[in-house]
């Protein structure tokens, strides 16, 4: 490791834990506070906070992408931060970050979310481009004003509706995807009842799907998303360990 690395990590280490210790505060101070507070001013001081501690963390991430790494507590403030009831559990987004640092090419993402801007910062200094599709346009504003804000470069953010192709429901998907090969898939999307859930997948780009290659895929404790990795078995060759993730489950699903 280079000195300039070496020097880094105790700044943005303490950088991150002044952002744990203001979390620990406000667990304090939402204590004794809240009981006496409107539900609307208790969301609003959440959300301030959340949006301190997800900028002051961001920009350690970007600056010094093996905090993730060196600080793995420093995912779980990012999650804290981003507040949104979509988020995926700490325990995926570690392994997405894990299976980001042992794999080497083109990222794909599907559903987009506090996973797009972790892994983009994480993956930038490699010049990894990542793509990401979303279903929901203002959710997409939302990750993306973000992504500019942080100044991540190298994701490729896409508005992707859900159309039918026939037996399933999935991703419109753009051309530009098509034009790229994937060693790592960040399955999280579609969201909501589709038919055939996140099945897709495999069926649409499997020439896009490189030998070897990684898919995490998340709600694997959902019927529709073991009937997906049913589907995908007989498709291709592929080992699938299921692992628990907050209150349900992920696999990590391995081509060969």
């Amino acid at each position: 490791m280079r000195g300039q690395d070496v020097q880094a990590v105790p700044r943005l280490a303490v950088t991150s834990a002044g952002a744990e210790a203001s979390v620990m505060r406000f667990q304090t101070w939402r204590r004794a506070l809240y009981p006496f507070l409107s539900k609307r001013l208790r969301a609003r001081l959440r959300k301030i906070l959340g949006s301190i501690v997800l900028d002051v963390l961001m920009g350690s991430i970007v600056r010094y992408p093996k905090i993730l790494l060196v600080h793995p507590w420093t995912l779980k403030l990012c999650i804290f931060g981003w507040g949104s009831g979509w988020c995926a559990s700490y325990e995926y987004l570690s392994a997405a970050v894990r299976y980001a640092q042992t794999t080497r090419g083109s990222i794909l993402e599907l559903g987009s979310g506090l996973s797009t801007l972790v892994l983009g910062a994480f993956t930038s200094p490699q010049r990894r481009k990542m793509f990401s599709l979303e279903q929901d346009a203002e959710y997409a504003q939302k990750v993306y004003k973000l992504i500019f804000r942080y100044g991540i470069k190298n994701v490729n953010l896409f508005v992707a509706p859900i159309i039918s192709y026939s037996t399933f429901d999935w991703y419109e998907v753009p051309p530009a995807i098509f034009q790229e090969e994937f060693d790592l898939v960040i399955c999280d999307g579609p969201a909501g009842p589709l038919k055939g859930g996140r099945v897709g997948l495999v069926p649409v780009l499997i020439n896009q799907l490189r030998r070897p290659c990684i898919i995490l895929l998340d709600d694997v404790d959902r019927e529709s998303e073991r009937r997906a990795l049913e589907v995908w078995s007989t498709m291709v060759e592929c080992k699938v360990s299921c692992y628990q993730g907050g209150n349900r489950m992920f696999g990590v699903v391995e081509l060969r």
